[in-house]
């Protein structure tokens, strides 16, 4: 077991990883605490649903997904941060709105969409995903090498 370790970090790749998984486990630590003490804990996985949303709808437009997902997201977050700090929800009954309501807008544009533009937009979705984690794979093989 320990020999295996070594020879892994053998590797000056593994050495980086190793280093920045700390940084990030550190920084997530800091992070985190502040989020779950201002009743942030859900924004991850609400950000995640409106990312689907926009995602759906820029897919039916036949636009860029990722152009308009990202822009669609960050002011998603900002939009959250400002509503519930001045509004009578907090935190994360606001996440769960904003979350429910996103996700669905995404799956009424894909009801909308006919049946054909359906199953072209989940493939172009289930792609972007699929090619990431080839590209993720092919990666560490030729680090690996």
């Amino acid at each position: 077991m320990i020999d295996t370790l070594v020879e892994m970090f053998s590797y000056r790749f593994m050495v980086r990883a190793g280093v920045v998984g700390l940084l990030v486990s550190l920084c997530a630590a800091l992070l985190g605490v502040c989020l779950v003490l201002k009743r942030y804990s859900m924004i991850g996985d609400g950000l995640s649903h409106v990312g689907f949303g926009a995602l759906a709808v820029a897919s039916a437009l036949g636009l860029a997904p990722m152009a308009v997902a990202v822009p669609v997201v960050v002011v998603a977050a900002f939009l959250l941060l400002r509503l519930s700090s001045r509004g009578k929800l907090k935190g994360d009954a606001m996440i769960a709105m904003i979350s429910t309501a996103a996700l669905a807008v995404g799956v009424i544009v894909y009801g909308y969409v006919n049946d054909r533009r359906a199953k072209q937009m989940q493939a172009e979705l289930m792609e972007e995903v699929s090619q990431s984690a080839a590209a993720g794979e092919a990666a560490a093989e030729s680090v690996a090498e």
